[in-house]
C-alpha cells in the first residue's frame, strides 16, 4: 500500500507544481523517485519469494535448504524507504521557499507539506 500511497503523492505534486505540462527538474524528479519508488517494491517482492530454495522451506523451516538472510533484505528495505521519504519531503521545498509570500507563509507551507513525515 505504501508503494500506491507515496505514487499517488507524487503525481498529486506533480500536478500541483509543474505549470502547463512543462516537463522541468520538478517533473523528472518526481518521475524519478516513483520509478525507484517501484524497482524497489518490485525486487523486494521478488527476494521475498525467492528467499529460500527450496520454496517450501518458507512454510516449512524443518526442511533441507538455504534462506537468504531477512534481516538484510528488511534493512535495505528499511534504509531505501527512509531515503525515498526524504527526497518526498525535500522536493517540493525548494518551489515553496521560491515563491512570493511572507516568509511566516513559507514556514506554514513547508510544516504543511512535512505533515507526510511523520
Amino acid at each position: 500500500m505504501m508503494f500506491f500511497t507515496k505514487t499517488a503523492v507524487l503525481l498529486e505534486w506533480i500536478r500541483i507544481f509543474v505549470a502547463d505540462r512543462q516537463r522541468n527538474t520538478f517533473f523528472y524528479a518526481a518521475c524519478s523517485l516513483i520509478a525507484v519508488n517501484a524497482s524497489v517494491y518490485a525486487a523486494g517482492a521478488v527476494a521475498t519469494g525467492l528467499a529460500c530454495i527450496p520454496r517450501e522451506k518458507l512454510w516449512h523451516p524443518w526442511i533441507q535448504g538455504k534462506c537468504i538472510d531477512r534481516y538484510v533484505l528488511d534493512t535495505f528495505t528499511a534504509f531505501i524507504n527512509l531515503a525515498i521519504d526524504l527526497w518526498i519531503f525535500f522536493l517540493p521545498q525548494k518551489i515553496i521557499w521560491k515563491l512570493q509570500m511572507s516568509k511566516k507563509r513559507k514556514i506554514g507551507m513547508s510544516v504543511l507539506f512535512s505533515v507526510g513525515l511523520m
